[in-house]
C-alpha cells in the first residue's frame, strides 16, 4: 500500500511508478481536471489511492515515462479542487485539509491528493447525483458500474440487518421443524439449563429471532433470518429465487469434482443444514496428523478446527440473501486450499477486518443464532480470528478477497511442509522431538521455516499465541535436549538448529512462510499509529492547518 513516503521519495526523485490500483497521474496547468472525479469515485468506493496532479506522460520513444509538467498556480487549483468536492459535483466530500499537499521539484508544483475510501454508509460515491456515474478502480483503470454491478453494490451496502424483516404472508408452517429439533439439540448440548428449551417452536422461534412482532406495523411473521436458516426449500426460493448454496470437492482433469453437494440434495436445503452438512466434511479434510484435530466439539476443539467453523460461519452471516447473484460456495481445491465464497462485498476494510477493529455484520440475526450455541465468537472478531488460528498452527497467511459482488477467503492447508519438517525431525531426533510439548514443537517449526536460525524477536513476533515467558523457558528446554544451539549477548540471542545442513532444503523462507500480520499492522496505524517520518525534504506544501497529519500507511 503506497503511504505519503512513497510519494515524497517518488516526487523527489522524479522516479514515478506506473499508474495501478492505487495512483493515478494527471496533467493539470490551470485547474482541476473533469475526469479526476472519475478517479476520486473510484479511488472512494474501492481501497482508496493517491491523485498526482502535475504529472505527464511523455510518450516519445519506445518506454513511455512519467514527467513532472507542473501546475502553474497549485494555490489556486487546490481551491477548486475542494470547492467542485463540496458542491453538488459529487456525492460526499472526502477530502480533509492533510489530504492534499504541495511539492516543489526544480521549481515545478505537483500536487497530491489523498483519497481514503469512502465509509459503507456513504457508499457508492456518484456523480452529479446520478448512481449511474460510479466508478471503481481496477487495476490501473476507472470503470463505470455496470447495472447489475450497482444493484449489487447497492445491495451490499444497503441491506445490512435486512434478515430482521418480516417475510410475507410466511408462517410456521413454512419451517422445517425436524431443522429446527436440530436446533434444539444443540442448544441443549451447549447450555442444557437454557430457558429457551422449555418453549414451543413458536416461542422458542420468536425468542432467538427467527419470528417477530412488529408493534410498530402491528404485524408479525417469520422473519428472513428464520426462513434462511430454518426454512422449507420451496418456501425460501419463493422468497430468494437466486438463493443457491453448494459445496464441492475439486477432482482431476478428468472429472471436475469427486463430491458435491447444493441445496437440492439436502432433504431442507436451509442454511443451518447447509452447516450441519458441511462441518463434518470440513473436519475430514483437516484429520490430519499435522493438525492433530479431534472433533467439533467445542471442548476439544484446536485452532485449526476454530478457524474452519469461523470461516464457514462467517460466509453464511455475512452473505448478500437480497439481490440476483449465487449466495454461497465452498470449494476443497485439488491443490490443497478450501475456499469460502459469500456474495457481497465486505461491509468493512480488509485490514479493519483482519485487525477485528470494527463489526458491521450484514446479517445479526443469522450470526446471533450460531453464537447461541457457542460456535462463533461476538462480532468483528471472525476474521482475526481465522487469521491468528491459521498462523498459530500452520504458519500460512490467509487470502481475503472482496470485489463488487463476492467476498472469497482462501485458506490453505500446508500439510506437506509441515510433514517434511516433522518426518526429518523425528528422524534426526527421535523421541526427543516427539515428546516435546506443542510450543517446543512450534518453536521448532519456526526455525526451520526461517532458514534454521531466528531472533527470539522474531519468534515472539511470529508466534503470538504464546507469552514471551513460556517462549524463552521453551527455547532453554530445546538447548538443553539438544536440538537448538545459540549465540550472541542474552539479550540478542541467535537461536540455530542443530544439523542444519541436512534438516533445511534449498526452499527459502518466503516460500514456506508468508506473515499474515503485516495488514494488521497497517490497520493499527490507519486507526491512529504514528506514521514514520521521511527522509525526503519536502519543499513546500500547505500551511500548517491544511496540512498537519498524513493518511493511513
Amino acid at each position: 500500500m503506497l503511504t505519503w513516503e512513497h510519494i515524497e521519495k517518488m516526487i523527489a526523485h522524479q522516479q514515478f511508478i506506473r499508474e495501478k490500483a492505487e495512483i493515478e497521474y494527471k496533467e493539470a496547468k490551470n485547474s482541476v481536471p473533469k475526469d479526476l472525479w472519475h478517479t476520486y469515485s473510484a479511488f472512494a468506493n474501492s481501497n482508496g489511492g493517491f491523485i498526482l496532479l502535475g504529472i505527464k506522460e511523455n510518450e516519445q520513444g519506445h518506454f513511455p515515462e512519467l514527467l513532472i509538467s507542473g501546475v502553474n498556480d497549485p494555490d489556486k487549483v487546490i481551491d477548486e479542487l475542494f470547492s467542485q468536492s463540496r458542491s453538488e459535483k459529487v456525492s460526499k466530500s472526502l477530502l480533509k485539509d492533510n489530504d492534499v499537499k504541495i511539492f516543489q521539484v526544480e521549481n515545478k508544483s505537483v500536487i497530491a491528493i489523498y483519497v481514503k475510501a469512502a465509509d459503507i454508509l456513504d457508499r457508492p460515491i456518484h456523480l452529479n447525483g446520478d448512481y449511474r456515474l460510479s466508478y471503481v478502480r481496477l487495476n490501473s483503470g476507472d470503470h463505470k458500474l455496470t447495472s447489475s454491478e450497482l444493484r449489487s453494490f447497492i445491495s451490499s451496502y444497503s441491506q445490512k440487518d435486512a434478515d430482521g424483516r418480516i417475510v410475507p404472508y410466511a408462517s410456521i408452517d413454512d419451517i422445517s421443524l425436524s431443522t429446527l429439533d436440530k436446533y434444539r439439540n444443540l442448544l441443549k448440548a451447549h447450555n442444557s439449563t437454557s430457558k429457551l428449551l422449555t418453549l414451543s417452536d413458536e416461542k422458542l422461534l420468536q425468542e432467538i429471532g427467527a419470528y417477530k412482532k412488529d408493534l410498530a406495523q402491528n404485524s408479525e411473521g417469520i422473519t428472513n433470518a428464520g426462513l434462511l436458516m430454518f426454512g422449507k426449500h420451496y418456501a425460501i426460493t419463493s422468497i430468494f429465487p437466486h438463493f443457491f448454496f453448494e459445496y464441492y470437492e475439486e477432482a482431476g482433469d478428468v472429472k471436475r469434482y469427486t463430491l458435491r453437494i447444493t441445496d437440492f440434495d439436502l432433504e431442507e436445503g436451509n442454511l443451518f443444514e447447509f452447516y450441519l452438512k458441511i462441518v463434518p466434511l470440513i473436519q475430514e479434510l483437516g484429520k490430519d496428523k499435522h493438525f492433530k484435530l479431534d472433533n467439533l466439539t467445542r471442548t476439544e476443539e484446536n485452532e485449526i478446527t476454530d478457524g474452519l467453523r469461523e470461516a464457514l460461519i462467517n460466509a453464511i452471516t455475512h452473505a448478500d440473501y437480497f439481490n440476483n447473484v449465487r449466495h454461497l460456495k465452498v470449494i476443497k481445491t485439488k491443490d490443497n486450499k478450501l475456499i469460502f465464497e459469500n456474495a457481497g462485498v465486505m461491509l468493512v476494510d480488509i485490514p479493519t477486518a483482519i485487525a477485528g477493529q470494527r463489526s458491521e455484520c450484514r446479517n445479526s440475526i443469522i450470526h446471533n443464532l450460531f453464537h447461541r450455541l457457542g460456535l462463533c465468537e461476538r462480532q468483528g472478531q471472525g476474521v482475526r480470528d481465522i487469521y491468528s488460528y491459521w498462523q498459530s498452527r500452520n504458519f500460512n497467511s490467509p487470502l481475503l478477497e472482496s470485489e463488487i459482488d463476492y467476498t472469497k477467503l482462501t485458506l490453505t492447508f500446508q500439510s506437506g511442509m509441515i510433514a517434511d519438517f516433522e518426518e526429518k525431525f523425528t528422524a534426526c531426533f527421535g523421541e526427543n522431538f516427539s515428546e516435546l510439548q506443542p510450543i517446543q514443537k512450534d518453536c521448532l517449526l519456526f526455525i526451520a521455516f526461517n532458514q534454521g536460525k531466528a531472533m527470539f524477536a522474531e519468534l515472539a513476533q511470529k508466534l503470538p499465541q504464546y507469552p514471551r515467558r513460556n517462549i524463552t523457558l521453551a527455547l532453554a528446554r530445546l538447548k538443553e535436549k539438544g536440538l537448538l544451539t545459540s549465540s550472541g549477548s542474552p539479550r540478542k540471542q541467535l537461536y540455530t538448529l542443530v544439523n542444519l545442513e541436512w534438516i533445511i532444503t534449498e526452499k527459502s523462507q518466503d516460500d514456506y512462510f508468508n506473515p499474515p500480520f503485516d495488514q494488521l499492522d497497517k490497520a493499527s496505524e490507519s486507526k491512529g499509529a504514528p506514521p514514520k517520518k521521511s527522509k525526503v525534504k519536502q519543499v513546500k506544501q500547505l500551511p500548517q492547518n491544511k496540512a498537519n497529519k498524513l493518511p493511513p500507511k
